[in-house]
């Protein structure tokens, strides 16, 4: 047993070794800013709301994915889990579990039946050992953590087997999360899915999924309503439990909750990838047979496969594919992934020295050739061209011809849109197919109207080099009346000169354009000839309102006449703040709204726009009510931003209006917030204001009297939050930058009192320990306020974990074992602080147990004054004289032993001498001298316990006195 006990001794403290050396304590992050409580996860960001309903959630996802991972083929497995905290303990299901997923053999000896802690921490230590071949990353988590289960590294474990084994996504490029949402918007890309919460509540993302992996299994999902979230749900996921074979390792009820956890639903999804990973293989079997596809990693990394699928979407793009030279993998990769985006749309959602990796991410690499799934061959409008006289010159009524050349522009056919310049009228157009020229197409049409004509060409849809084109109708008896009042929109200004242009004419005295005003008045328009059958035509406007402008040519209504000109006036419209108020500043990402005051007619001017330090933006004004207007916008940066506000072109009263922008967020926290305070002991906290921009800092409390605060400039962007504690309490802090609270503002400071702290016990009172058993003691803090016990055990070369429990009574039961021998500092902090007495030095020796020796020997029973006389002791191991953990005394005739090295061992000293010799295997050899006989005791103690048969009780006779002898007879006589 002892022998065991030294080899478990030693296999664990090494294992021991190694994973503190291969692991830092940290927790896994992935920190989204609308949460509010996150949890950190190996590879993985997510987060959630404080609630517990998530945490249930994920915990049964993941105790489910685990029984269904146990389970594979079968229909139920040999062995499930009802507890992860408690049933991976013992390391065998951890061992099960990961050669089901991996379909490998862990290595090493598995007890199948452990009774003992040893044997469970060798099981774990196995499938640890497993994990670290597989190159699978692990954060700070060890066989111990599993043992004692430890959720937060337990549910952290179970991720990164989901990730590794089922999503097959080990976050190297991008995150696993940002991986699964690109491969879902690629599989259902009508349903914008952002995260992998709120979007599947409603469960019609589910629904749109499972049909898409198996069209026509739910046609209807786009017509759900979206408030039945659970039916929603439910029928999702029985259209793929039943169609598609995806196990419910959660319930619709569960999916529908709105604080369902993103590692939850992402485990869930995982299981889509199969059947949508085997569709899309049978796809790409289909389209390039000879290349005999079998997998999304090694079979994609020389980029031949990719060239050979996007050519035989798009056939001649990449005609050599099949020759590439499978060697040179960046080049092929980089050379199709620029054809597939230019000629198929699909944009890479990964790099050519990522896919070329052959541990390339399968989920990207999937993800990506899922959207050649879907894609359509890309035209090349570019590569067309135009050429004819109808491109430039056309006559009232007769044909025009013009020739499309679309010889390399790829699929499609040319479309063609003619119209005037000036009224935008359709004017049909008939393209037909050149026989004699294959790609080339014949133009015609026939205007009816004289002026400037618009020629628009499109291949499949896009504009060619050159178009629109502009040709010129001609027809002397036409005539057009245009101004940027009638043609572009704009408003006239009363007492403004309005001009308009008249073209087409022959003779000014053919042309009258009457304006009747809003009140009925009518006045003639000013017309005066420019030449070239141009003419000037102007009025001045004397009230706000339309004002129809009336063309009439030889009498009779021109086509459009009569025109409506919107006529305003810029001085009756003003402008005002409305949030934030006068003479406050306003915040980044805080919206900033104005007011204008303006009639209804004068609206019709209205133009808003904000300059900012980066440039201008066009605010759209929102009616209030009338003759009230709104404009709002939100600054996304620091300084000074100008709103200026226009009718027709004039600004009005109040513009421009200037305004301070700041930003709080930019206020941060250069020292870590402290959760506790001491009493009467004061803390800074740097607060850096770099970038924030106008405005001034300020702190409070909200129990003054318990907590303190004082702000202080430090000089340049930096200033300083004194915490003066003066009493025991719990108080909010706030820090706000213009009445905003800046980042991690509120937080809360417990005010605590570590001197009112004591703690007590056998070993902290005789400052002795025993490596290898538990060192227990007791901890108060009734008077001390709130606070936390933070017990930190040191050794000569290790610091351990003690463990630390609230008693009934307030008191605390602390708990440690070490496995190192010699002087320990133990650390025992209140709030942060020591209490008195902490650190508290305790001694630990080795223990062994008495009963385990043997004794053997002469000089248990007799020996000789003057003489050395020795005796055998046999132990369960060595190095316990080193420790003082053996003990041996001899004591008689009002003497008792003393101690000496055995070199010094004296028979003549005149004193009672005990020497002790290790001699390294478990025995002990025991020398002793006395220097006078009589009855004496020998005491043999193993860490205060005596052995078997102690005391032994020696009768030491007297030293030989060779005086007292004599010799006789005849021999000597004679």
């Amino acid at each position: 047993p002892s022998k065991r006990r030294r080899a478990w001794s030693s296999f664990f403290l090494q294992k021991s070794t190694s994973f503190a050396k291969s692991c830092n304590k940290t927790e896994y992050l992935v920190a989204e800013k609308e949460k509010e409580e996150a949890i950190f996860f190996a590879g993985a960001i997510m987060t959630k709301r404080v609630s517990d309903d998530w945490k249930k959630i994920q915990e049964k996802t993941f105790t489910n994915w685990v029984n269904n991972a146990l389970r594979g083929h079968l229909k139920t497995a040999k062995n499930q889990v009802t507890s992860l905290q408690t049933d991976l303990r013992d390391g065998t299901l951890l061992a099960e579990l990961l050669e089901t997923i991996s379909k490998k053999k862990v290595g090493g000896r598995i007890v199948a039946n452990p009774t003992l802690k040893a044997h469970e921490l060798e099981n774990l230590c196995v499938s640890f050992n497993f994990m670290e071949r597989e190159r699978i990353k692990l954060v700070n988590i060890g066989n111990e953590d599993i043992y004692n289960g430890n959720m937060k590294l337990i549910m952290g474990l179970i991720w990164t087997l989901i990730r590794t084994y089922q999503i097959r996504s080990k976050g190297k490029v991008i995150s696993t999360k940002n991986a699964m949402l690109a491969w879902v918007n690629t599989q259902v890309p009508d349903q914008g899915v952002r995260n992998f919460t709120s979007d599947w509540n409603s469960g019609i993302a589910l629904c749109a999924l499972v049909d898409r992996i198996k069209p026509g299994t739910c046609p209807h999902y786009a017509t759900l309503n979206k408030a039945h979230k659970v039916q929603n749900c439910t029928l999702g996921m029985d259209l793929a439990s039943d169609r598609l074979g995806i196990p419910k390792i959660m319930d619709p009820d569960e999916l529908a909750h709105p604080d369902i956890d993103e590692l939850s639903v992402m485990t869930y999804l995982s299981f889509f990838c199969q059947p949508a990973n085997l569709h899309l293989l049978e796809w790409i079997r289909s389209k390039i047979p000879r290349q005999n596809v079998t997998n999304f990693t090694t079979d994609w990394n020389n980029g031949i496969n990719l060239a050979c699928l996007i050519n035989a979407l798009n056939p001649g793009t990449i005609p050599d594919c099949e020759k590439m030279d499978p060697h040179d993998a960046l080049t092929n990769l980089t050379k199709a992934m620029h054809v597939g985006e230019d000629h198929l749309g699909v944009k890479p959602v990964i790099k050519p020295t990522e896919l070329s990796d052959p541990e390339v991410d399968e989920l990207n690499v999937v993800t990506y050739l899922s959207r050649f799934q879907y894609a359509k061959a890309i035209p090349q409008p570019q590569q067309a061209s135009c050429s004819g006289l109808g491109l430039n010159k056309a006559f009232v009524g007769r044909a025009a011809h013009f020739e499309v050349d679309g010889s390399q522009a790829g699929v499609g056919e040319p479309s063609v849109l003619i119209s005037l310049v000036s009224g935008k009228s359709p004017i049909q157009a008939e393209v037909g197919k050149n026989p004699k020229q294959h790609g080339f197409f014949n133009v015609k049409y026939v205007p009816h109207k004289a002026g400037k004509i618009s020629i628009e060409v499109k291949w499949s849809g896009t504009a060619i080099p050159g178009s629109p084109f502009f040709a010129d109708v001609l027809d002397p008896g036409a005539f057009a009346l245009t101004g940027k009042q009638i043609t572009g929109g704009q408003a006239a200004k009363v007492g403004k000169v309005v001009l308009m242009e008249v073209k087409g004419l022959v003779d000014t005295s053919d042309i009258q354009v009457t304006i009747q005003h809003p009140d009925s008045s009518k006045e003639v328009a000013k017309v005066t000839s420019k030449g070239k059958g141009m003419a000037e035509c102007s009025y001045i406007p004397h009230h706000t309102g339309v004002d129809k402008v009336i063309a009439k040519l030889a009498g009779e209504d021109i086509p459009g006449s009569p025109y409506q000109i919107s006529v305003v006036d810029p001085s009756q419209c003003s402008l005002g703040l409305q949030s934030p108020s006068v003479g406050q500043k306003g915040a980044v990402g805080k919206e900033v709204s104005f007011l204008v005051t303006a009639s209804e007619v004068n609206s019709r001017g209205l133009t808003a726009e904000v300059k900012m330090p980066s440039g201008t933006q066009e605010i759209k004004l929102v009616t209030k009510k009338e003759g009230a207007y709104v404009g709002t916008f939100t600054p996304r940066e620091v300084g000074t931003y100008s709103i200026f506000v226009t009718c027709a072109g004039d600004s009005i009263r109040g513009s421009p209006l200037s305004l301070q922008i700041c930003d709080p967020s930019k206020c941060a926290f250069l020292d870590t917030l402290p959760k506790y305070l001491q009493v009467s002991k004061p803390a800074k906290v740097l607060i850096s204001t770099k970038g924030v921009g106008p405005g001034e800092l300020k702190a409070s409390s909200s129990i003054s009297n318990v907590l303190g605060t004082e702000v202080t400039k430090e000089g340049g962007d930096l200033s300083s939050l004194v915490l003066k504690p003066t009493s025991l309490g719990s108080v909010t802090i706030s820090v706000t930058w213009e009445g905003d609270p800046i980042a991690l503002s509120p937080f809360t400071v417990n005010v605590c009192d570590a001197s009112k702290c004591s703690a007590y016990g056998p070993g902290l009172t005789s400052g002795k320990g025993k490596m290898g058993e538990p060192f227990d003691f007791t901890a108060q803090a009734a008077h001390a306020g709130r606070g936390e016990f933070e017990i930190k055990p040191r050794g000569p070369k290790s610091v351990y974990a003690a463990e630390v429990k609230k008693n009934k009574d307030d008191t605390y039961s602390v708990k440690f074992t070490t496995f190192e021998t010699g002087s320990h500092l133990v650390d025992v902090l209140w709030g942060g602080a020591h209490i008195p007495g902490s650190p508290f030095p305790v001694e630990f020796v080795k223990g062994a147990d008495a009963s385990q020796f043997t004794a053997s020997g002469d000089g248990l029973t007799e020996a000789v004054a003057c003489t050395t006389a020795k005796c055998m002791l046999v132990g369960p191991e060595s190095g316990l004289v080193a420790s003082k953990a053996l003990q041996v005394e001899l004591s008689g005739n009002g003497l008792k032993s003393k101690a000496v090295d055995p070199k010094h061992l004296s028979p003549k000293s005149g004193e009672v001498q005990v020497a002790i010799t290790d001699n390294g295997n478990g025995s002990y050899q025991v020398q002793y001298t006395v220097p006078k006989p009589g009855k004496y005791t020998l005491s043999v103690t193993s860490d205060g316990s005596p052995i078997p048969n102690s005391p032994f009780h020696i009768n030491v006779l007297p030293a030989p006195d060779a005086s007292k002898c004599r010799a006789f007879g005849s021999a000597i006589d004679n």
